[in-house]
């Protein structure tokens, strides 16, 4: 099973999010509300797939791409731009606002799994074709047996 989501938002860095011991920035949450607010029209994708895995038969593959407007993703002189946020940074908010337990008890629309599940993970940057920030989440149930072996 795959699940699909597309989101308009940018990427959002963990640097960023919190200050002192653990505290979440006002921007982090606006951030977080705005992603789950989109989270709301897929409800019933998520609910699908978050019925469909199963923890012993199950591991999961993620793959997140930023779109970004060129003008954040490169400088004038065409190399890429340090305004683009480091992917390794950006993967951890956007993971935990998808997957976190602590958002569903909330009432948000999340796939209330363990991100541990998560055996193969891919990020990447690219140029938007709209100038607009968007973000595109594909996830998908990986056969268990199939994870043990080599890549």
């Amino acid at each position: 099973m795959v699940l699909n989501l597309t989101l308009n938002a940018p990427p959002f860095s963990i640097n960023k999010a919190y200050y002192r011991r653990g505290n979440r920035t006002t921007e982090y949450r606006e951030w977080t509300q705005n992603i789950h607010d989109q989270l709301d029209s897929f409800s019933d994708e998520i609910t699908a797939f978050r019925e469909a895995f199963a923890p012993t038969k199950h591991a999961l593959s993620v793959r997140i791409i930023h779109f970004l407007p060129s003008s954040k993703l490169y400088t004038k002189s065409g190399k890429i731009s340090r305004r683009s946020k480091d992917l390794s940074n950006v993967e951890k908010t956007l993971i935990d606002v998808l997957f976190d337990p602590r958002y569903f008890k909330r009432g948000f629309s999340t796939l209330n799994l363990d991100d541990t599940f998560i055996i193969d993970l891919h990020s990447f940057k690219r140029e938007s074709s709209t100038d607009e920030f968007t973000i595109n989440v594909v996830i998908q149930l990986l056969p268990l047996e199939n994870s043990r072996s080599n890549p």
